[in-house]
């Protein structure tokens, strides 16, 4: 019943319209308020039966008002009981949801104590294992150092003893336990997993005839570029040259998907033109983030971060642009990824290359069918 509108409910039973909404107001469903006009109605003409029959079937007319009136009254009673439950819903989720700020503050100041100890860590053991080394060099040494400290970070953060937790009672404690260990469980996600493997398992192509998630079956040639832009810190700019209908959508969907929960820096990625632009956003890359459960709780919940072809997470941005100067300026990435730049502009690829600012860590991706000699490629 309550898949009809109020209108709908109104013209059934031949009342306003406002009738229905005061009542939908009041917390009735549609059952609901059918069965209570329904009720008042059947009252009614009991009442003018009773005023000009009276001396008639004074016995009978009396007795049909008295029980009417009783399941009013039991209607009514109904209501309230109604009523009650609903507040009493209410009143069980408002109280799960409240949090003691002294717990919370007790809580933050134990993790900041366990990350301060990690990263203090650092002045230690670094100095001497990047002595020497170019800046290329220190990445993958920086990347085991940070690895091994997340992994002590989670076996510290994950004490269940009373003695490791802010204060409190046993079941302020336990909470705070769960909050450390769902922490930990974060902090430590897909550290262990290659970053093919975890492409494989957690992006969902609902484009592909052969398999649910990304398949590499068809197109091994992406596994390399994608381990070379992911897990070797010394390749720094990568170029490939691919036909159409090659998988370079499969690639860009995987790697947008890894770096976005797994390696965070802002993104760009910039197509020959505006429909190219917004046909990958909204009808090949979105909807994989939607169905990435490891990205379920990074996406923005405020709506204006989310737009056509930019997405601004909490931390990182991602932005997807056409190859013209207006929308490639104005913009520091630590990610760049070009696709068909044989198509673009002249000097919109010098452009696009600007936008890394020389960033140590940056990784640039160009993909593109062969041009000519004087194109945006030359």
């Amino acid at each position: 019943m309550t898949g009809i509108s109020q209108a709908e409910l109104a013209r059934q039973l031949g009342v306003n319209k406002s009738t229905i909404t005061y009542h939908v107001k009041r917390g009735l469903t549609h059952a609901q308020i059918r069965e209570l006009i329904e009720a008042r109605r059947k009252e009614s003409p009991a009442v003018e039966a009773a005023a000009s029959g009276i001396e008639k079937n004074a016995p009978e007319v009396g007795e049909g008002v008295a029980e009417l009136r009783k399941k009013k009254l039991a209607a009514e009673i109904t209501y309230k009981n109604l009523q009650a439950e609903q507040a009493r819903v209410k009143l069980e989720k408002d109280k799960a949801n409240l949090v003691d700020m002294e717990d919370v503050n007790e809580l933050v100041v134990h993790l900041a104590s366990v990350t301060k100890g990690v990263i203090q860590a650092f002045e230690n053991k670094l100095p001497g294992k990047l002595e020497g080394l170019t800046a290329a060099e220190m990445v993958p040494v920086l990347r085991e150092e940070i690895k091994a400290a997340l992994y002590s970070h989670c076996r510290r953060g994950q004490g269940t003893n009373q003695s490791d937790q802010p204060g409190g009672t046993m079941k302020d404690i336990e909470k705070a336990a769960g909050f450390l260990n769902l922490f930990s469980d974060n902090v430590s996600a897909g550290m262990d997993v290659e970053p093919v493997t975890w492409i494989r398992e957690n992006v969902v192509d609902q484009q592909s005839a052969r398999s649910s998630h990304i398949d590499f079956t068809l197109s091994p040639f992406l596994l390399d570029p994608i381990d070379k832009f992911l897990n070797d810190g010394t390749v720094k700019h990568i170029n490939l040259m691919a036909p159409t209908g090659s998988g370079k959508s499969t690639l860009f969907v995987g790697l947008l998907n890894y770096l976005i929960a797994n390696d965070a820096g802002n993104t760009l990625v910039a197509f020959q033109n505006e429909q190219e632009t917004s046909d990958f956003a909204e009808t090949r890359l979105f909807p994989t983030f939607r169905d990435n459960k490891a990205l379920k709780d990074l996406l923005p919940k405020k709506r204006h971060a989310a737009r056509k072809t930019e997405i601004l997470f909490p931390h990182m941005n991602l932005w997807m642009v056409s190859a013209t100067k207006g929308q490639l300026q104005s913009k520091s990435c630590r990610y760049l990824i070009g696709d068909e730049m044989w198509a673009w502009e002249k000097g919109m690829v010098r452009e696009f290359l600007a936008r890394h600012h020389d960033r140590f860590n940056r990784k640039i991706l160009m993909v593109s069918q062969g041009g000519d000699k004087g194109d945006g490629l030359g």
